[in-house]
């Protein structure tokens, strides 16, 4: 078996991340920005609301600068990708690398972005959750939408029916899983905010054709 290796795709997302929160911060501003490097995640913050909905980072290649002066300096020195278009990249980062989707949050006080450098799983790592539960988390993330039956969590995990029923309903309690459907069709996935789902229905047909490409 060969490592793939992906890193390239994470530093096309930190420097956006990085870009965009220079671009977009409020200076005027007593908060600092910060870029912090965690175990699990990297996570930039900056003074200021987002000047585009929150919902469509992620997806939109409309873009409204904060600092337009300092934002065309970038582009022209070639440190940007095309205007708009960093969201994307942040998102198809994390889609090429099966890390845990990022996440954003905006409001008068400053803009928050997380980038995960972990599967949905092993970002759970240090809170309460079991062993069990995780090799879990593992089997759905890795599924191809993202859903499993009962059935299916049992013969990926080899865990009788009893254990994995006990699993599922703690990690129904503490949020991480969904049950979706309701009797034979039941299924169990991953809470996804509205903004993320968009993000994975654009980013999917790139992510295919690039796949395709390089099977050819």
């Amino acid at each position: 078996m060969n490592r793939k290796d992906t890193s390239g795709a994470m530093i096309i997302a930190l420097r956006e991340a990085l870009l965009n929160m220079l671009m977009h911060a409020n200076y005027y501003e007593k908060e600092p920005l910060r870029a912090v490097a965690n175990v699990n995640y990297y996570e930039f913050s900056n003074p200021g609301k987002m000047l585009v909905p929150v919902e469509t980072f992620f997806t939109t290649n409309r873009t409204s600068s904060r600092n337009p002066i300092i934002s065309k300096l970038f582009v022209q020195l070639g440190e940007s990708e095309r205007a708009g278009h960093g969201g994307e990249k942040i998102y198809e980062s994390a889609l090429v690398n099966n890390y845990r989707k990022p996440e954003i949050a905006s409001n008068y006080e400053g803009t928050k972005l997380k980038i995960w450098k972990v599967d949905y799983a092993d970002s759970f790592s240090g809170q309460v959750i079991s062993e069990r539960e995780r090799s879990i988390l593992k089997a759905i993330v890795s599924s191809d939408n993202q859903e499993m039956s009962h059935k299916e969590i049992e013969e990926r995990v080899k865990l009788s029916r009893t254990k994995v029923d006990s699993s599922l309903k703690e990690l129904m309690a503490k949020g991480t899983v969904i049950k979706i459907g309701n009797g034979r069709a039941t299924k169990y996935g991953i809470q996804q905010t509205e903004e993320q789902l968009l993000a994975l229905a654009q980013a999917m047909p790139n992510i295919i054709r690039r796949k395709l490409g390089r099977e050819g």
